[in-house]
């Protein structure tokens, strides 16, 4: 099987794939900026909440924003590379307080002029302790959340909505320019698909030998099929095109009594009205490679 056309045709793939690639870095790299832009911009409506909770956290999402405040103080031991030897430090669990959830339109359906972010709301944790002052100071400024969020959600949500906007015709520029580089290799593997099953029923005629690691599976009936397909030849085609007849090598392993081993030995079938489809789909890995077979083996 000639390689040239596969190799064009690879290569081709290969550009626009990494075309592919610069596209997805730079959507990425622009979604990163505008998520960090959507938090910062919602976290500053809830500085300056008082509150004897320390280091209020909040988490880099925009669909649900995790607030957590520090926990207990523990002791943890890690290696010094200086000391070579393990020292003991001083950490801090997290105390989850709740989560700011941002609901609206999915960015795949969005029509024109309508808002990305329509809802804002505040969920809790349910807490073990009852009776201490973490917990208190805990509801006391989730309380204090949930008034400025019922005082400035619209507020919050025209905000983020613009930070949404100002990047959206970015956004759409590079959907559509991976839109059309996906149909570019979505035809490069059709194309080379076609050719691979054209070559492989011209060369069936001949007879062909499967050189590749990898061995074909071919269907024979609805109900089984041969794998590990080393030879195959087509002895006739249908009238319609759609069936042929086959004569197939299959490798095989028995027991060896002079060797004490297990050894691999070709064994031949002959299979009639064979669907042609079938056969195009057992070379559809692209690992499948073969060569005609020069002498009469197959016959």
């Amino acid at each position: 099987m000639s390689n040239s056309i596969f190799n064009a045709l690879n290569e081709k793939q290969t550009k626009l794939e990494e075309a592919k690639d610069l596209i997805f870095d730079k959507k990425k790299e622009l979604e990163l900026k505008r998520d960090s832009e959507i938090v910062a911009e919602v976290k500053s409506f809830f500085h300056g909440l008082e509150t004897d909770l320390e280091d209020i956290h909040f988490s880099n999402s925009t669909s649900y924003m995790e607030v957590s405040a520090r926990g207990e103080e523990y002791e943890r031991e890690i290696w010094d590379e200086k000391k070579n030897d393990y020292i003991t430090i001083k950490k801090y669990s997290r105390n989850r307080l709740s989560t700011i959830y941002i609901e609206g339109n999915d960015w795949r359906g969005q029509e024109a002029g309508a808002a990305r972010f329509t809802k804002i709301g505040l969920g809790s944790s349910s807490y073990s302790e009852h009776y201490d002052k973490a917990t208190l100071d805990r509801f006391i400024f989730n309380g204090r959340m949930a008034m400025m969020l019922l005082d400035h959600q619209d507020d919050i949500l025209g905000a983020i909505n613009k930070i949404y906007d100002k990047t959206r015709a970015k956004f759409d520029k590079l959907n559509n320019q991976l839109s059309g580089l996906r149909s570019d290799v979505d035809k490069i593997i059709q194309d080379r698909k076609n050719y691979k099953t054209d070559t492989l029923m011209r060369d069936l005629k001949q007879g062909v030998e499967f050189t590749s690691k990898d061995l074909p599976y071919l269907q024979i009936r609805y109900d089984f099929g041969y794998g590990g397909i080393k030879k195959m030849k087509i002895d006739k085609v249908s009238y319609s095109g759609k069936s042929c007849n086959l004569t197939i090598e299959r490798v095989l392993r028995r027991w060896d009594d002079k060797t004490e081993e297990m050894v691999e030995y070709l064994h031949t079938y002959q299979e009639d009205r064979v669907r042609v489809s079938n056969i195009e789909d057992s070379v559809a890995n692209t690992s499948i490679k073969w060569n005609v077979v020069t002498n009469n083996v197959l016959a």
